[in-house]
């Protein structure tokens, strides 16, 4: 899934690096962001990486970075669907191998029985 008018980053899993903010985080940008929100499954990692990007000056000065607290995991538990900005499914590193708001089990997604990857039920 992701958040709506989300301007990805282009980054896979933990690809993250010092410099970061300066590769992707003004992707196509002709202008510094206004701001920068970072998002992640359970939000350890963003409060990590926005700690790091307001240390190293990873982006220009006076250009807040937030972090959504709590995750994904913590925004679909809270978040009523009609008002979320979430569009899709989350995926999470357990037997319900994605859930969507209220943390409901995937009904598009199960484990692989051979390498428990997620897979389709199509």
């Amino acid at each position: 899934g992701v958040a709506a008018g989300a301007a990805g980053g282009g980054l896979r899993d933990d690809e993250g690096g010092p410099d970061t903010g300066r590769r992707h985080g003004g992707q196509g940008r002709t202008r510094p962001p206004k701001a920068v929100a970072m998002f992640c499954t359970g939000g350890i990692r963003c409060e990590k990486a926005t700690s790091y990007a307001i240390a190293s000056g990873a982006f220009p000065p006076g250009v807040p970075v937030y972090h959504l607290d709590g995750g994904i995991l913590a925004y679909l538990d809270e978040i009523e669907p009609h008002d979320s900005m979430w569009r899709g499914e989350c995926f999470v590193f357990d037997r319900r191998v994605a859930v969507s708001h209220g943390l409901r089990p995937s009904a598009e997604y199960e484990s692989c029985r051979g390498c428990r990857g997620p897979v389709s039920r199509e």
